[in-house]
């Protein structure tokens, strides 16, 4: 933790630092983020001192790129940073710098972002807030490690379900970790690349960093960072976000979902079974048993599509695929997806037609059309 008001976490590959991530609240509710690439991270990298109760910091990155929340200091002098806006980019009117340091050689980009959290009216609207927050931070630790190549340093590993799992992974997580648990302290936090922290709480974040890694690794815009609230086990606010092309839907229980960043409008379409367009991430997540009922849904429809992960679902929400039908889901795959279709006029079931629970048999059935869920029930039961 650098200078008290914020949180950094350093992920290693082979003990070298090879991605670092940098979150601050500062003053009125405004994070500010950072992350770098490529270099070690010290505490005479951070330049102390900038307004608006943020810190003007940065990170250095070594040898390589890196993206500065505040500003960018050189190796030798902590004074010596770039000014905020410099060659940056940014919300609120500070973000980045660019600064060359006495070796022309320890030079870094910087590039950031001051994000606010907003009025907040009501706790639901600073729930929003803060998971709108956690996915701009986990964009900001993904999106320099797309299409970087797969002998780049990604530290691809497979799980124990022989899922990957890369650095950057685990950096968007560490990074929405530290903007929830900075915000709301007293909530239960699970995400899918470490584990669970206050099991006893009423309202759980539940995270996915990267939905769809496969797809992240080779470098298919159709992943997406997740992010969902449970209320007592019930999902109440989710946010699909797609960091690359900026599209975002955000749901929540009893409202309208909304939709920014791409081209579409929310909404469902009314059709027929027979004429629905099917979606499925692989088919190799069915047991051969659920494999023979997916087919008899799939037999039935217009169309069948493979590939998507939670980005099919954000197309479900925009009527332009009418079904998904899956197995295998593990809650944050499947809970930030609830209120961003039924905001849209959906429905997500799983295969027998009932609520979706954390301890349920991982089966999800999602349709645009509701009048058509007892027809894909009665085919995948």
């Amino acid at each position: 933790m650098f200078g008290g008001k914020g949180r950094h976490v350093a992920l290693e590959v082979d003990d070298r630092v090879v991605a670092v991530v940098w979150v601050e609240l500062c003053e009125g509710g405004v994070y500010a983020i950072g992350t770098g690439m490529e270099g070690g991270v010290g505490e005479d990298c951070v330049a102390p001192g900038g307004g608006d109760g943020c810190s003007d910091f940065g990170l250095c990155a070594g040898d390589g790129d890196g993206t500065e929340g505040g500003g960018v200091c050189d190796f030798k002098d902590v004074e010596d940073h770039g000014a905020a806006g410099d060659k940056g980019e940014g919300l609120s009117g500070q973000a980045g710098g660019r600064h060359s340091g006495r070796d022309k050689d320890d030079w870094v980009h910087g590039r950031g972002r001051v994000l606010g959290m907003g009025a907040v009216v009501g706790n639901m609207d600073g729930f929003v807030a803060a998971a709108v927050a956690a996915v701009e931070v986990a964009g900001a630790a993904i999106r320099p490690w797309f299409r970087v190549g797969l002998g780049a340093g990604l530290g691809t590993e497979l799980k124990d379900d022989a899922s990957p799992v890369t650095v950057a992974d685990r950096a968007a997580e560490q990074a929405m970790r530290a903007v929830l648990v900075g915000r709301f302290p007293e909530h239960g936090l699970l995400g899918e690349e470490f584990g669970l922290e206050r099991a006893e709480a009423r309202f759980r974040w539940v995270l996915d960093p990267i939905d769809g890694t496969r797809a992240f690794i080779t470098g298919r815009p159709v992943f997406g960072t997740l992010v969902a609230l449970l209320e007592d086990g019930v999902p109440v606010v989710g946010v699909i976000d797609q960091p690359v092309t900026g599209e975002r839907w955000v749901g929540v229980r009893g409202r309208r979902t909304v939709f920014a960043g791409g081209a579409g409008a929310v909404g469902c379409r009314a059709v027929a079974l027979e004429e629905a367009e099917l979606s499925c991430t692989a088919p190799e997540i069915f047991s051969g048993e659920q494999a023979v009922r997916w087919g008899r849904l799939a037999g039935a429809v217009r169309r069948v599509s493979w590939g998507g992960d939670c980005y099919a679902y954000g197309l479900l929400a925009l009527g332009c695929v009418d079904v998904v039908a899956e197995a295998g889901l593990k809650v944050w795959d499947w809970a930030a997806l609830v209120p961003v279709i039924e905001g849209a006029g959906g429905s997500v079931t799983d295969w027998g037609g009932g609520a979706l629970r954390a301890d349920g048999d991982g089966t999800v059935l999602a349709v645009g059309d509701r009048s058509l869920v007892g027809a894909a029930v009665g085919l995948l039961s």
